[in-house]
């Protein structure tokens, strides 16, 4: 019965029996299993119908559980005992039943007064001892129907209660217990369909709501007196531990009513009286539009009828209950602290744009094109001088690659030593701790950093170090060691090398990797000179030629470690004037950005969720963001974005 409804005809009473008992017609022994069997019941129509045929009639499928309780001379003999259905093969409206858990079934008792009474579907009660006068039943204030026409969710939530039967000691049988079930609650049906003008060919629902001004309409929490009679005219008998005024029907699909012909909407309600305008039917269109319908006339609703209602629908007569709307009361906040957005109306999806990087709208249909990480990592010593910070790293995007001193000095550059911490540390020859300089023992420092910011629109930039050198002062004291004089310090460079790392990957392209020529093959020392991939030493005005012969390349074992390309910047040592070389590193350009696509919005609402009245979000970072939230929403004309926009200052 979960699944097999047929849409034919009103018998809505059942019948059953136990496929185990004794045989029909044969008079059961005290102690034998007892046999259930039934006779079909009266076919009652429907109070009000506007349209012949289809009607319902409810029949027995394969599995169905009844739940049956007995009592012998007023005590308990049977306690909820499930029993499973088999439908009788020429006619589903009959069936058999057998005990679904084996050894637990009911017994003849033919020496003393027997009641029985069943209902269906089974439900299992777990917290109290169960008992036929305060049985647990729901009526659900929200139904489910899986599409148009299809009434196969009415036996989901419809109850099912026998006639009690009582059997009198020493009473004769002639087989068993013959059951007449019926339906305890009304079926309501709604035919629905667009006007024959309507420009929409079909206009899309999702879904129905009755409403009663007095009483109920359903039982989200009740107990029924199984023992009581069951009547056609009259309300069970229920103890309601809880009620609701309205049913709900939800759509699992969005249904297009049509122009020319009527789609059925089946509820389940519960029995009782409304007056004249006390009841409204509300259909919510997929737009969260509302059309609303006061039925003009008193309605008694009785068990096991089937009430049919058919109304023809306006698109004009559809009113917006509902639009979505979004305010943010606070457009400042702090980095942690939560920016509170406030939701009104209804969407059937809601994204949060914030403004930070992958979750910009900007980019909402234009694809991110993300470049590379770049690092730099290099090694260094500063030796036998007293001037601690000689050389300084430069960055140039207006650059023309001119080797020259006046080209250099033409173009712009931005100090960017201070990303690597370079000073102050010790320099060897000069700090006690540190010792006398030596190309074999001298171990360097390491420095690092990500250097994504040097490069601009061209995705281009020079790198420069600049080696600058004070006019020597005799007079002068070093602070750290009370040295008179500021003589040259050596910088020693090792290992420099740049690289890109492209974005979600491990894949990494070489920017810079130090390199040199030696001019003699196997010598340690040697001048500069030119190789493709190297750095180019362009001399200031004032250099002579007792500083040029100063910067070498070496190639090097320190401790150990080799270090094939090694370079030293310096000058003479007490120059009566300043100094200045450029250590120029070739054009430095990015590999080509990976295209990740659009950015992607911050899910504030999935899908078919109901829309929170409230919602909070925290920045990570101080800035000016855009946020951006839009609203989806479906209108009878498709779907329609609400787009709400704010700027939001996050601070520290």
């Amino acid at each position: 019965m979960k699944k097999h409804i047929l849409y034919i005809a009103a018998a809505l009473m059942m019948a059953s029996c136990a496929k185990d008992a004794a045989t029909e017609g044969l008079q059961p022994q005290t102690g034998e299993p007892l046999a259930f069997s039934a006779v079909s019941a009266s076919t009652s129509r429907t109070v009000t119908s506007l349209g012949e045929g289809g009607l319902l009639d409810m029949v027995w499928e394969q599995g169905d559980q009844v739940g049956i309780y007995a009592t012998t001379d007023g005590r308990t003999s049977g306690a909820n005992v499930a029993y499973t259905a088999t439908p009788t093969r020429n006619d589903a409206t009959r069936c058999t039943f057998a005990a679904a858990v084996e050894g637990e079934m009911i017994y003849w008792q033919g020496r003393s007064q027997q009641g029985f009474y069943a209902y269906y579907p089974f439900t299992a009660v777990m917290d109290r001892e169960p008992t036929p006068t305060e049985h647990p039943i729901v009526l659900p204030a929200v139904q489910t129907q899986a599409a148009a026409n299809s009434p196969a969710h009415l036996s989901t939530y419809g109850t099912l209660v026998a006639q009690p039967v009582t059997v009198e000691a020493n009473a004769l049988m002639g087989g068993g217990i013959q059951f007449a079930f019926s339906h305890i609650f009304s079926v309501v049906e709604f035919r629905l369909k667009s006007t024959p003008d309507c420009p929409l060919a079909e206009l899309p629902i999702k879904e129905l709501k009755l409403t009663a001004a007095a009483g109920a309409l359903s039982y989200p929490s009740a107990m029924m007196n199984l023992t009581a009679p069951v009547s056609a005219d009259a309300a069970p008998q229920l103890t309601v531990l809880e009620e609701s005024a309205s049913v709900t029907l939800d759509l699992a699909k969005e249904v297009g009513l049509k122009r020319d012909a009527t789609q059925s909407f089946y509820m389940l309600v519960a029995p009782g009286t409304h007056a004249a305008k006390g009841l409204t039917l509300e259909v919510k269109a997929i737009d969260n539009s509302v059309y609303t319908v006061e039925i003009p006339e008193g309605v008694t609703f009785r068990p096991n009828k089937h009430y049919v209602r058919e109304y023809t629908l306006e698109l004009d007569g559809f009113k917006q209950a509902d639009p979505f709307e979004v305010d943010i009361p606070v457009l400042t906040t702090q980095v942690g602290k939560p920016l509170q957005v406030s939701l009104s109306g209804a969407a059937d999806q809601i994204d949060f744009w914030s403004g930070e990087q992958f979750h910009d709208y900007a980019y909402v249909a234009t694809d991110r094109m993300m470049t590379a990480t770049v690092q730099m990592e290099f090694k260094f010593a500063l030796a036998n001088g007293t001037q601690r910070e000689p050389a300084r790293f430069k960055i140039s995007h207006n650059f023309d690659g001119t080797m020259t001193e006046d080209a250099i000095q033409e173009a712009d550059w931005t100090d960017v030593t201070e990303m690597f911490d370079m000073y102050p540390v010790p320099v060897y020859g000069l700090d006690p701790e540190m010792g006398a300089y030596s190309t074999s023992k001298s171990e360097p420092f390491t420095k690092s950093a990500v250097c994504d910011e040097w490069f601009g629109e061209e995705q281009t930039c020079y790198l420069m170090l600049h080696y600058h050198v004070a006019q020597y002062v005799a007079d002068y004291v070093d602070p750290a060691t009370n040295t008179a004089g500021n003589g040259r310090t050596y910088l020693y460079m090792y290992d420099s090398a740049i690289w890109a790392t492209a974005y979600g990957t491990a894949a990494q392209t070489p920017l810079y990797e130090q390199v040199h020529s030696m001019v003699y093959g196997t010598g340690v020392v040697s001048h500069f000179k030119e190789e493709e991939g190297a750095p180019t030493l362009v001399y200031g005005a004032t250099i002579d030629s007792g500083d040029w012969t100063q910067p070498r390349a070496y190639n090097m074992t320190v401790n150990g470690v080799k270090y094939p390309y090694a370079y030293r910047l310096g000058t003479t040592f007490r120059p009566t004037t300043y100094k200045d070389i450029y250590l120029v590193y070739p054009l430095l350009k990015l590999p080509e950005p990976t295209n990740i696509g659009p950015d992607q919005p911050i899910v504030l609402q999935a899908a078919g969720a109901d829309t929170p009245s409230a919602w909070s979000y925290t920045f990570e970072k101080a800035g000016s963001y855009r946020v951006v939230i839009v609203g989806t929403v479906k209108t009878l004309a498709g779907e329609k974005q609400v787009v709400k926009e704010f700027t939001v200052e996050v601070t520290e």
